[in-house]
């Protein structure tokens, strides 16, 4: 199809129903023919499609392999030095084992604790969907069972 609208191209526009000319030749005679008609159309609207570039393709991509690599000023740091420069003291790390339990239990005392009733609403939730799950997988492993036994027969 052409980028151009309608209004701009009439010729592209077919009528709805087009009205018999009386210079035209029988029904028979169109028939041994072929369809013209749709050939000189499709020849138009060909024309206005862009050439196809197929043939030329892309522009092959160049890598810059030949140059030499460059020359750094210093040798990459080995690991444990960089390590040792970003090695920082973590607050939260415990030195003893009631260290670790002072620290655990001042986590708690941060954490917000749910109401009753949305502790209720949540385990309620959360049973309604591990009945689900029992269930649906229940109903698939009975499935899967006769469907077997049907299959292999009974033993």
């Amino acid at each position: 199809m052409s980028d151009r609208s309608p209004e701009e191209t009439p010729e592209e526009t077919l009528p709805a129903d087009p009205a018999p000319e009386a210079d035209e030749a029988p029904a028979s005679a169109q028939e041994e023919q072929g369809p013209v008609g749709d050939d000189e159309t499709i020849a138009a609207l060909e024309q206005d499609l862009p050439a196809d570039d197929a043939a030329v393709g892309p522009a092959p991509i160049r890598r810059k392999t030949a140059q030499a690599p460059v020359k750094k000023a210093s040798p990459t740091r080995k690991r444990k030095d960089a390590e040792a420069e970003h090695e920082h003291v973590d607050p939260y790390k415990a030195k003893n084992p009631a260290h670790f339990v002072r620290q655990s239990a001042d986590e708690l005392k941060k954490v917000v604790w749910p109401t009753w009733p949305a502790l209720v609403r949540y385990f309620f939730a959360v049973l309604a969907f591990v009945l689900f799950v029992i269930v649906y997988v229940s109903a698939l492993d009975s499935l899967f069972g006769w469907s077997l036994l049907q299959l292999l027969g009974k033993q």
